[in-house]
């Protein structure tokens, strides 16, 4: 009995030195732990410190950014005013051109009145404007205005029936036809 014993013993003696050897083999590892954890430590904060200073950089461009819209804003609403003016000068541009084609018509108008005038001319035998050679009824009327140029009692009568131009008006009219 006192040998089983002895032998049980003496197994526990060599399980003991087993775990004895490994525990310091543990021992061991965790001092190799311990000279690593440091160095991770300080990886840590360097990561830390990396990712701080992302941090601001990021904030710098928001605010860049922030800025950024609102030039963008203001300038749309530049933009916008500029559009509203180029409209209301394009609304006037267009009523200019509609008084331009009223203009253009009128135009037209006097210069069929003025051909017609200048064809009425012609038939009374003012063709052309020397009196010399083509003597005709203009003519003649500015002789008998410039033989009464001071006559005030004198006047054309109008269609309407009220009293006309003097002889001196009509002397200057007809000079001013006759120089066409």
């Amino acid at each position: 009995m006192l040998g089983q014993n002895l032998g049980i013993l003496g197994q526990n003696m060599g399980n003991l030195d087993q775990n004895i050897g490994i525990l310091e083999q543990n021992m061991g590892i965790l001092s190799q732990n311990m000279g690593i954890l440091p160095q991770n430590l300080g990886i840590l904060e360097q990561n830390l410190g990396i990712l701080h200073k992302n941090l601001g950089i990021l904030s710098q461009n928001m605010g860049i950014l922030h800025k950024n819209l609102g030039i963008l804003e203001q300038n749309l609403g530049i933009l916008h005013k500029n559009l509203g003016i180029l409209h209301k000068n394009l609304g006037i541009l267009e009523q200019n051109m509609g008084i331009l084609g009223q203009n253009l018509g009128i135009l037209s108008k006097n210069l069929g009145i003025l051909s017609q005038n200048m064809g009425i001319l012609g038939k009374s035998g003012n063709s052309t404007p020397k009196p010399t050679k083509n003597p005709g009824i203009l003519p003649q009327n500015l002789e008998i205005l410039e033989q009464n140029p001071g006559n005030s009692g004198l006047k054309t009568p109008r269609k309407s029936g009220k009293s006309g131009l003097k002889n001196s008006e009509n002397l200057g009219i007809l000079h001013q036809i006759w120089e066409l």
